[in-house]
């Protein structure tokens, strides 16, 4: 269970979070740049690449990539939830 001091500081780093997505140089450097095209580019180098600690170095890329990803993905989630709980307890209040 998550506190209301809890709940407020996941809630701002939401917001936050929401801020960089809407960002256009976040967009393109981060989202497109990053997240897009380069993971494309290791996913092409490691399809053409036999040599053995090439691919290897690909793949951890690839996986730190889809670590970062995951963590956005992750935290967006945890926003919404946060503002679902929020948008409960407010509800409840009212019921009271």
């Amino acid at each position: 269970m998550v506190n209301i001091e809890q709940l407020h500081k996941i809630i701002e780093r939401g917001e936050k979070l929401q801020r960089l997505m809407n960002n256009p140089d976040f967009k393109e450097l981060i989202l497109e740049g990053y997240l897009d095209e380069y993971a494309n580019n290791l996913v092409h180098g490691l399809v053409t690449t036999r040599q053995p600690e090439m691919r290897k170095m690909l793949d951890d890329e690839l996986m730190g990539i889809s670590a970062f990803n995951y963590y956005l993905q992750m935290s967006q989630g945890e926003y919404e939830r946060a503002l679902d709980a929020r948008d409960n307890m407010d509800s409840e209040e009212e019921t009271e």
